[in-house]
């Protein structure tokens, strides 16, 4: 029955993930191929990604939309020198308000 199936996936304890899988409290694992965009595309603890995030987090952690910084404008022409015609101009958004 699917909603016996539902209920079961919500009751897994997932306690780590480490590229495509996921691992529960007694360390079975499971391939994740239902999850979000990033950890589709991406995986769990990406040993890159994380190295940048920690890079990242030495110098600036969080910062407001509101203050300039060079990463964003050297984001948006990287962004626009990959887009195809005349699809150059960016709107870089603060979503979580």
């Amino acid at each position: 029955m699917l909603i016996d199936d539902v209920i079961l996936v919500l009751q897994l304890n997932i306690v780590e993930g480490k590229m495509q899988y996921l691992f529960d409290e007694n360390g079975r694992r499971y391939l994740n191929a239902f999850s979000g965009i990033v950890s589709v595309s991406c995986g769990y603890c990406h040993p890159q990604i994380l190295n940048a995030i920690m890079e990242q987090s030495k110098l600036l952690q969080h910062a407001t939309a509101i203050y300039l910084n060079h990463t964003i404008a050297d984001f948006a022409e990287a962004l626009a020198a990959k887009m195809p015609g005349n699809l150059k101009v960016s709107a870089i958004l603060d979503t979580f308000r």
